[in-house]
């Protein structure tokens, strides 16, 4: 069998005819719903995403105008007993004494192109309440094998910072 022009296949059938019509032998035909399906199915999904993403839009605004509001009140002395999601940013003044023997390291902390931890230490406060002081950054050293030193504030002090909820 030989193809003499461009872009000619052969036949599939030797009984063909270039008169012939394929028959339905010969011709494959794709499913005529499945593009229908599969549009109809790409655009729910995008619908979806759009309002979740709308979703997420509105919390992070509601967040936001919770911590402008937080922001611009004065700080106050930590409450004994509060809901504390409505105190969320607030800011708060604290007076007491660092507990060195309980401080953690946050591992796995980037500031300014560094590796680090963030120091959090447990404040204790004169009615007996312990709050969990972040006291910042800390840069890691040449090896994980040696911690870096963060010194602990000894004696009373007193702090101004704002509630978080982990």
């Amino acid at each position: 069998m030989q193809c003499s022009e461009i872009g000619a296949y052969p036949r599939r059938h030797a009984m063909d005819t270039p008169n012939s019509a394929p028959s339905a032998a010969t011709t494959r035909r794709r499913p005529a719903a499945l593009p229908a399906i599969a549009t109809v199915l790409g655009i729910a999904l995008f619908v979806f995403a759009g309002n979740w993403q709308h979703g997420r839009m509105n919390q992070k605004l509601a967040l936001r105008a919770q911590l402008d509001a937080a922001a611009a009140a004065p700080p106050v002395a930590l409450p004994v007993e509060a809901t504390w999601v409505d105190w969320r940013y607030r800011p708060v003044v604290l007076e007491g004494r660092f507990d060195a023997g309980r401080q953690f390291l946050v591992d796995n902390k980037v500031e300014a192109g560094r590796v680090g931890f963030h120091v959090i230490t447990p404040l204790l406060l004169a009615d007996g309440r312990a709050v969990l002081v972040d006291r910042g950054f800390v840069a890691a050293g040449a090896s994980r094998d040696v911690l870096p030193e963060a010194p602990v504030p000894g004696g009373t002090v007193a702090l101004r910072g704002r509630i978080n909820i982990p």
